[in-house]
């Protein structure tokens, strides 16, 4: 009877063992579980604002009146050109696109056009006989917080053209050098940023 009562005895703390070890490792899953509330993954950002594919209008001036044509420059945030216009109704015109190839939306923060002595320092008025474009292909105006989304392009078009309509007293009385600077800021868009 005592081999019996043993034999039970033993059986019972065995099972309260397992029973004890299972609650426990069930237990430490419970919280485990409760612990990992989810994955978070931080994605890295890019910046990636450039010019691409710049496109000469049919019409514009070339050959020797383009000492320089129009082209991006080693870093893709800069386009150069040169022109000589000699006689009204002359123009060279080329469209290129502003593309957003980072991670993260843009808008614009400036838009502006200015023109300068041949020295590239004294600031000047553009004359009366000639007339600059700075535009959306279609015409449209560039705004202030215009948005640029990611893996988005914005088109736009440059022309600078001599006058037809102009009086002889307008006509320039000598060769003139002008340098056009045109500055086209992007900053990260925030909730100001005018879809358009």
């Amino acid at each position: 009877m005592r081999t019996k009562y043993n034999k039970k005895r033993i059986r019972t703390i065995i099972l309260i063992i397992v029973l004890l070890l299972g609650m426990s490792v069930g237990f430490s899953y419970i919280n485990d579980s409760i612990g990992e509330t989810g994955l978070f993954y931080v994605r890295n950002n890019t910046w990636d604002i450039h010019w691409d594919n710049i496109k000469v209008s049919p019409g514009s001036i070339k050959d020797s009146q383009v000492p320089i044509k129009a082209h991006i420059m080693g870093d893709t945030t800069k386009v150069e050109y040169s022109v000589i216009l000699k006689k009204p109704g002359e123009y060279y015109e080329f469209t290129v696109d502003s593309i957003n190839k980072g991670s993260i939306n843009a808008m614009v923060e400036l838009v502006e056009t200015k023109f300068y002595e041949e020295d590239g320092k004294t600031e000047k008025e553009l004359p009366d006989y000639l007339e600059y474009e700075f535009v959306h292909i279609d015409g449209r105006e560039i705004i202030k917080k215009e948005l640029l989304k990611t893996q988005h392009k914005q088109s736009f078009r440059i022309k600078i053209k001599f006058k037809e309509d102009i009086t002889e007293e307008q006509l320039p009385t000598k060769d003139e050098m002008i340098i056009v600077r045109q500055d086209l800021l992007y900053v990260q868009a925030d909730e100001s940023a005018i879809e358009r």
